[in-house]
C-alpha cells in the first residue's frame, strides 16, 4: 500500500479502542465504562507512560451499598433441631414478586456471600418486574450470617439449612422454586434436590462445578488459600485484590461481593485497624471431598428440570457427558467467563436462568411438550431446562435480535412468545413423527446428511471421512451438493463485496492528508521523550545520590547499635558478677555451707538468674564481636559459678539434715527457689543430674545388688508356715519407699509448681538409674532358665514398674517414659519368646504322653466325668496356659495360639482313634484286651441268655454270649468314653474361654468376631467326628437287636397243645443288648444322648421287626391256602366226600371255648403267637419311656396282626 493510502485511510474515524488494562491486567472496560474518544490514542501497553484513567483508584474500588441490587435484608431465625443445638439467624436478602411467582433461591460459593448473586438479581428484576422473587442467603460461616458451629460445613447439615430457610421465609404456602448454586452452592442444592428436602421444586442450575474436576482440584486449594493474603487495609484493597487476582472480573459486582467476605479484625496488637476474612476455609478441609463426592448422581437423579453452566470450556467428565447426550440435562458454556459466572456475566446469565425457568414452570405444569420433556438442547441461544428424561424436542426457535433488557414489557411478551412457539414446534414435530411412522420406516432408506460449512473450514477436516460418510449418496447427487454450497459461497462473498463496496470506492479519498496529520503528531512527541529522558535522567542521579546518603547512615546506625550491645553487654557482665561475688569465691563458698545461709543464697541466686538470662540474650546477639570473644572467659566463669551455687544448695535442699518442722517448710521453699532458678536459666538437665548422682544413685546402686537378694533367701526359713515375701518384691519395695520419703518432696515441686518445664524427675532421674542397676547387677533375673522363677521375677518387675509410671504426673509424662530408647531396651531384654517355647515344650511333652496311652487301659482308671487321659490333659494344659502363674500378658498372642493348637490336636488325636474303631476287621477273631462282660452283666447271666430258649411251636435261634463278642463289647465302651469326654471336653474348653481366656486378652482384640471365629471353629472340629461314631454304636445294638428277630421266623405250633397264651421267649430279648447298653457302657452319656441314641436304635428295631413279621404272616397265610386247596381237590377225587380226619376249624366259627382252644389249626395258632408277641414287645417299648401309642414305628407293626386279634377273645372265654 502507498503513501498516499496510508494517508487516505488515516483521514476517516479510527476503529473503537480496545479494552484498557492496567499494570494487573484489570479490564477497567466493565459496564461500558471506557468509552470510545477520537483525540485518545490507544496507550502501548508495556509502560503505559500516557493514559487516561477514567477513575481513581478510591473511586474504582469503591464498596457499593446492596440496596441498589435487592429490595429488602432481613435476619431470619432458625430453631435448632434439638435441644443442645444453638439457634442459627441467617442474613437474607430478597427481592418479591407478585403472589404465586416462581421463586429463585441463590446459593453462593465456599468462601463466598449472599451478594454474590446481587447484579444478577438485579438484571433478573429488569426482565420479569413482578413475575418472579428471588432470595439470596449467607450459609453458616459465611457473611453476616450467626450459628453457633460455624465449623460445621457438612454437605447434610447445608443442605438442612437450605431447606429451614426457606420454610422460615415462606412457611407451608412455599411457590414454585427454582434452586440456584454456585461452586460449593451446586453441590448443596443438589443433595437438597436428590433428597426431595425442598417442596415444589421445578428446577436446578447448577454453576460452574463437575464432579470429576472438581475433585481434582482439591488437591491444589491449599496452595491456593496460602498464597492469598491474610489482611486488608481497607475494603477498597478487598476489592482491589479480588479483581487483581482474577476472582471477580467484573469489578462492579467486586465492590458489591467482596466487602461482607472480611471482617474488622481484633487483634489488639496492630498499629492501625485492618480487615481479615470472616470464613476460614482451611478449617472446612475435612469437608471438601465429601461436597463434590458423588455429584454427578446426585444431580442427574434430581426430580426437577436441570441446568448447568460452565466457565471457559466445556469439562463435563465421562459419566456427565454420556447423561448430556442423553439429554438429561441442559448445558451452556460462558467462554469468556471466569468461576463466578454469575458475577462476570450477570446480564447472560439471567437471561439463561429466565429462559430456563420459563421453560421448567411451563413444561412441567402445564405439559407444554404433549407428554415429551424438553431435551435441553440449546437451540440459538434458546435455553430450556430438562426434566432428566432425556427425551424432548428440538427447537429452532431463533431469539428476536431487538430484545431489550430495559424493556420489562417487551421480555415479558417475549418469554410468551418463546413459549407458545416451543409448543407449536413440538406438536408439528410430534405430527411429523406420526406421519413418518405411518408412511415408512425410519431405516427404510439412509438419511441424507447435508454440508455443515463449520466443519468445512475446521482445521482438523478430512477428507477421507467426509467421503465415507456419504457413501450411500451417488457421486452425482454429491458433486450437486457441492455444487450448490460452493454457489452459496460465492453468492455470500458479492454480497459481501456489495456491502462493502463503497468503502472499498472511497479509501483512497479517505486516506487523504494522513502523512500531514502524522508529522503534526510526530513533532510534538519527540519533544515529549526527549523532555521525559531529560526527567529520568536527573531523578536517576537524585535517587542514586539518596541511595548513598540511606546507606552510610544505616551504617552508622548498626556501628551506634553494635556499640550499644556492647556497653550493656559489659554492665550486665558487671552485675552479674557482683551478683555472684566472683571476686570471693572462696568465702561465698564458705557461707554456704550453713542451712540458713544457703537458703538466702537460693534466694538471691534466683534474682541472679533474671540478670543471668539477660546478659545471655545480650551474648548471643553480639556473638562473633572481638569484644565478646575477648570475655568469654568470664562468661565461661559465671556459668560455672552459677552451676555451682545452684549444685550446692540443691545438695542441701535434697539432703537436709534432721530439723524442726519450720525449717522443713523453709527448706521446702528453699528447693522451690532453686529449682526454679534452673528453670530460668535453662539448666534442668543439670539439676536432674545432681538429683541423680548424689541423692538416687547411692541408695539404689546400695541396695539393688544380687547378694540382697540371696542373702533374703537364706534368712528365711524354708518351714515358715507365715507369708513369706519374695526377696526381690522387697527390694523394689525399699526402692520404692525411698522415693516416697526423700523424692515426693522434689516430684511434688516439678509438676505441679513448674508445669510446663523441662522438668521430669521419675523419668530423667528415677528410670534411668533404676533400669541401669538391675541390668548391671542382677541381670540374672531377665534369663528365662528356670520358666518358674522367670515369671514370679517378670511379674514382680512388671509391678515395680507400674509402681514407677504412676510417678509420672501427666500422660505426657507417661508418653515420654514409654518412648524412651531405655525403656524399651528394658523390655527387650526379658526374653518373652524363649519363656513362652520352654513352657510350650513342657506343655506339650505332657500332652503327647498322654496322647501316646491306650484307651483300652485307660478305660476304667477315672471315676470323674471325663476318662480318657489325653481328653483330661487337654483340658489341663489349656488351663495351665491362662493360669496366673504361666500366662504372661506380653506374650497373649502366642498363649492364644498355643490353645488353638492344643484343640487342633485333640481333634486330630480324636479323628485318628475313631478311624481304627470306625472299620473293625471283618469275620476274623480278634483277642480282646479283657475277657470280662460288659459294664452291668455277669458272666453266667451271658452264658445263660447264649442258651437256646424253647418257644411255643418252635426252638429259640441261639445269639451267642449276649449277641456280641468281646471285641464289639470294647469297641462300644471305647466309643462311648470318646463321645462323652468329647461333650464334657467342649464344655470345659468354652467354660475357660469365658473365665480366664477372654478377660486375660487385650481389649482390642477380646471382642473381634474373628477371635471367636476361630475358636468356634475348632470345637467344631473337635465334634465333627461325633455324628459318626453315633451311627457306628447304633447300628451295632441295632444289629444284635434285630438278629434276636429271627426267632419269629421259627414260631411253630407243638403238636398236641392247644393254643399259645404267653407271648415267645426271646420277645423280651429283643431290645436287651440296648438295656446292657444303657446300663453299662451307655451310663457314662449324658441323658439327652442316651434318650436319642435309644430311639434310634428302637426305632430301627421295630421297623425291622415289623417287616419280619409281616413276611412271617404272609407265609401262613399262602401255606394255608394251599393246605385248602389239597383237600378240596382230594374231596373232589373222592365223589365229594369230606376227609375222616378233624375239620380245621376257621377262627370265625362259633364253637366252643374249650373245643375252640384244642381244634384251633396250626395256622391261626401262629398267628395268635405273633398277636401275643406284638403285645409283650409293647410292654417293652413303655420301660424306655415311649407311648407306643404314639410310636408310628410301633403302629405300623401292630397294624400287621391287627386283622388277628379276635383270636384272644377265644383265649379269654377259656
Amino acid at each position: 500500500m502507498s503513501n498516499q493510502m496510508l494517508r487516505n485511510m488515516y483521514k476517516g474515524k479510527p476503529p473503537p479502542l480496545p479494552p484498557y488494562f492496567d499494570d494487573d491486567g484489570d479490564n477497567i472496560d466493565e459496564e461500558g465504562e471506557m468509552h470510545d474518544r477520537f483525540s485518545t490514542l490507544p496507550a502501548v501497553h508495556p509502560s503505559k507512560l500516557s493514559r487516561t484513567p477514567v477513575y481513581s483508584a478510591s473511586d474504582r474500588y469503591a464498596p457499593l451499598d446492596w440496596k441498589d441490587y435487592f429490595e429488602d435484608k432481613r435476619l431470619l431465625t432458625v430453631p435448632g433441631e434439638s435441644e443442645s443445638e444453638a439457634d442459627i439467624t441467617f442474613n437474607v436478602f430478597e427481592t418479591r414478586g407478585k403472589p404465586g411467582a416462581p421463586l429463585f433461591v441463590m446459593h453462593h460459593g465456599a468462601g463466598l456471600c449472599a451478594l454474590s448473586f446481587a447484579l444478577s438479581a438485579r438484571e433478573i428484576k429488569k426482565i420479569v418486574n413482578m413475575d418472579a422473587s428471588i432470595l439470596s442467603f449467607d450459609c453458616r460461616g459465611h457473611g453476616e450470617t450467626i450459628s453457633g458451629d460455624e465449623h460445621n460445613l457438612s454437605l447434610d447439615r447445608l443442605a438442612k439449612d437450605l431447606k429451614n430457610v426457606i420454610h422460615a421465609a415462606y412457611g407451608e404456602h412455599t411457590p414454585d422454586i427454582i434452586l440456584v448454586g454456585h461452586s460449593m452452592g451446586g453441590a448443596v442444592i443438589s443433595e437438597a434436590a436428590s433428597r426431595g428436602m425442598i417442596p415444589n421444586l421445578i428446577g436446578i442450575a447448577v454453576l460452574d462445578i463437575v464432579e470429576g474436576v472438581a475433585i481434582e482440584t482439591l488437591s491444589h486449594l491449599n496452595g491456593w488459600l496460602e498464597r492469598r493474603p491474610n489482611m486488608f487495609r481497607s475494603l477498597d484493597k478487598v476489592v482491589q485484590w479480588g479483581v487483581k487476582s482474577g476472582t471477580v472480573r467484573n469489578v462492579n459486582s467486586a465492590r458489591v461481593s467482596c466487602p461482607p467476605l472480611v471482617i474488622p479484625s481484633k487483634d489488639s496488637t496492630l498499629e492501625s485497624p485492618c480487615y481479615v476474612w470472616r470464613t476460614d476455609l482451611a478449617a472446612s478441609e475435612q469437608y471438601w471431598r465429601e461436597w463434590f463426592t458423588g455429584l454427578t448422581q446426585k444431580f442427574l437423579s434430581a426430580k426437577a428440570g436441570k441446568l448447568l453452566i460452565l466457565a471457559g470450556t466445556d469439562r463435563l467428565d465421562t459419566d456427565m457427558t454420556i447423561a448430556q447426550m442423553q439429554g438429561k440435562f441442559q448445558l451452556i458454556v460462558f467462554p469468556n467467563s471466569g468461576h463466578a459466572v454469575q458475577e462476570d456475566e450477570p446480564d447472560r446469565m439471567a437471561r439463561e436462568l429466565m429462559v430456563a425457568s420459563s421453560g421448567a414452570t411451563d413444561g412441567i405444569r402445564d405439559g407444554i411438550a404433549m407428554g415429551q420433556q424438553s431435551s435441553g438442547t440449546s437451540i440459538t441461544g434458546t435455553t430450556v431446562i430438562t426434566n432428566g428424561t432425556g427425551t424432548g424436542n428440538a427447537s429452532h426457535i431463533k431469539k428476536p435480535s431487538h430484545l431489550s433488557i430495559d424493556s420489562t414489557t417487551a421480555n415479558s411478551a417475549f418469554l410468551h412468545t418463546l413459549n407458545s412457539q416451543l409448543q407449536i414446534a413440538a406438536n408439528n414435530q410430534n405430527k411429523g413423527q406420526r406421519r413418518q411412522n405411518d408412511s415408512v420406516s425410519e431405516n427404510d432408506f439412509p438419511l441424507s446428511i447435508g454440508l455443515d460449512r463449520a466443519a468445512l473450514i475446521a482445521a482438523n477436516f478430512d477428507t477421507d471421512e467426509f467421503l465415507s460418510a456419504r457413501r450411500h449418496l451417488p457421486l452425482e447427487e454429491l458433486k450437486s451438493q457441492l455444487i450448490a454450497h460452493m454457489k452459496e459461497l460465492k453468492t455470500e462473498l458479492i454480497e459481501l463485496i456489495n456491502n462493502d463496496y463503497a468503502d472499498f470506492i472511497n479509501l483512497s479519498t479517505n486516506l487523504n492528508g494522513v502523512d500531514r496529520m502524522m508529522d503534526d503528531l510526530q513533532r510534538p512527541l519527540d519533544r515529549m521523550k526527549d523532555d521525559a529522558i531529560t526527567v529520568r535522567s536527573n531523578l536517576e542521579s537524585v535517587i542514586e545520590s539518596l541511595e548513598q546518603k540511606l546507606q552510610r547512615r544505616a551504617e552508622i546506625r548498626e556501628k551506634k547499635a553494635s556499640l550499644q550491645l556492647l556497653l550493656n553487654i559489659s554492665e550486665s557482665v558487671a552485675k552479674v558478677e557482683g551478683l555472684l561475688q566472683i571476686s570471693s569465691t572462696s568465702e561465698a563458698s564458705a557461707e554456704l555451707r550453713g542451712s540458713s545461709e544457703s537458703i538466702s543464697v537460693a534466694k538471691r541466686l534466683e534474682r541472679v538468674a533474671i540478670e543471668y538470662n539477660q546478659m545471655q540474650y545480650l551474648v548471643s546477639k553480639g556473638a562473633g564481636l572481638p569484644f565478646v570473644t575477648n570475655i568469654d572467659w568470664r562468661l565461661v566463669r559465671i556459668k560455672e559459678t552459677m552451676g555451682e551455687n545452684l549444685s550446692t544448695v540443691l545438695r542441701t535442699c535434697i539432703l537436709p539434715p534432721r530439723q524442726s518442722e519450720e525449717s522443713t517448710l523453709s527448706m521446702n521453699d528453699s528447693l522451690s527457689q532453686c529449682l526454679r532458678t534452673y528453670a530460668l536459666i535453662d539448666q534442668t538437665a543439670e539439676a536432674e543430674k545432681v538429683i541423680t548422682d548424689d541423692l538416687l544413685a547411692p541408695f539404689i546402686k546400695k541396695t539393688i545388688t544380687r547378694s540382697a537378694l540371696s542373702d533374703q533367701s537364706q534368712a528365711q526359713p524354708n518351714n515358715s508356715t507365715q507369708f513369706r515375701q519374695r526377696p526381690l518384691v522387697m527390694m523394689y519395695n525399699r526402692v520404692l519407699s525411698f522415693i516416697d520419703t526423700h523424692c515426693t518432696a522434689i516430684i511434688k515441686v516439678t509438676q505441679k509448681e513448674l508445669k510446663g518445664t523441662n522438668f521430669d524427675i521419675p523419668v530423667n532421674c528415677i528410670w534411668g538409674i533404676t533400669t541401669n542397676t538391675i541390668l548391671q547387677n542382677i541381670p540374672h533375673i531377665l534369663t528365662p532358665g528356670i520358666p518358674d522363677d522367670f515369671h514370679r521375677n517378670y511379674m514382680d518387675t512388671m509391678d515395680f514398674v507400674s509402681k514407677l509410671e504412676e510417678l509420672c504426673g501427666s500422660r505426657r509424662s507417661l508418653s515420654r517414659l514409654r518412648s524412651q530408647a531405655s525403656y524399651q531396651a528394658f523390655m527387650k531384654r526379658w526374653q518373652l519368646p524363649a519363656y513362652f517355647q520352654l513352657r510350650f515344650r513342657d506343655i506339650s511333652m505332657s500332652i503327647e504322653d498322654a496322647f501316646q496311652m491306650n484307651i483300652d487301659s485307660s478305660s476304667r482308671a477315672s471315676s470323674s466325668e471325663i476318662h480318657l487321659p489325653a481328653s483330661i490333659a487337654v483340658i489341663h494344659a489349656i488351663e495351665r496356659c491362662w493360669s496366673s502363674d504361666v500366662f504372661i500378658y506380653g506374650i497373649a498372642y502366642s498363649f492364644w495360639k498355643f490353645t488353638l493348637q492344643l484343640m487342633a490336636r485333640y481333634s486330630i488325636w480324636i479323628a485318628t482313634n475313631l478311624s481304627k474303631d470306625l472299620d473293625p476287621p471283618k469275620e476274623k477273631s480278634i483277642p480282646s484286651r479283657s475277657s470280662s462282660p460288659a459294664p452291668g452283666s455277669s458272666g453266667s447271666s451271658s452264658r445263660q441268655q447264649g442258651r437256646s430258649t424253647p418257644a411255643p411251636g418252635g426252638g429259640l435261634r441261639p445269639t451267642g454270649p449276649v449277641g456280641r463278642s468281646s471285641l464289639e463289647e470294647t469297641m462300644l465302651q471305647q466309643l462311648s468314653m470318646i463321645v462323652s469326654d468329647v461333650d464334657h471336653v467342649v464344655t470345659l474348653i468354652q467354660d475357660i474361654f469365658e473365665r480366664h481366656i477372654r478377660p486375660k486378652l487385650p481389649p482390642s482384640i477380646a471382642e473381634e468376631p474373628v477371635l471367636v471365629e476361630s475358636f468356634e471353629q475348632n470345637l467344631q472340629a473337635i465334634r465333627q467326628d461325633i455324628p459318626a461314631v453315633q451311627q457306628r454304636i447304633t447300628d451295632m445294638i441295632t444289629k444284635h437287636c434285630v438278629d434276636t428277630l429271627a426267632n419269629v421266623k421259627n414260631i411253630t405250633p407243638r403238636v398236641g397243645e392247644g393254643a399259645p397264651r404267653e407271648a415267645s421267649q426271646f420277645v423280651p430279648l429283643i431290645l436287651a443288648p440296648l438295656s446292657r447298653y444303657i446300663a453299662g457302657s451307655g451310663s457314662i452319656l449324658k441323658s439327652e444322648s442316651r434318650q436319642a441314641w435309644s430311639m434310634e436304635v428302637i426305632t430301627a428295631t421295630t421297623i425291622q421287626y415289623s417287616t419280619i413279621l409281616e413276611g412271617r404272616l404272609t407265609a401262613i397265610k399262602n401255606s394255608e391256602e394251599r393246605t385248602s386247596k389239597f383237600h378240596a381237590a382230594a374231596a373232589k377225587s373222592k365223589g365229594g366226600l369230606l376227609p375222616r380226619g378233624p375239620v380245621l376249624p376257621n377262627i370265625f366259627s362259633s364253637v366252643g371255648s374249650s373245643e375252640a382252644g384244642a381244634n384251633m389249626s396250626a395256622d391261626d395258632k401262629q398267628r395268635l403267637q405273633c398277636v401275643l408277641d406284638v403285645r409283650c414287645y409293647k410292654s417293652e417299648l413303655v420301660k424306655f419311656n415311649i407311648d407306643p401309642d404314639a410310636f408310628q414305628p410301633f403302629l405300623d407293626l401292630q397294624a400287621n396282626v391287627q386283622p388277628y386279634e379276635k383270636l384272644l377273645d377265644i383265649i379269654d372265654k377259656n
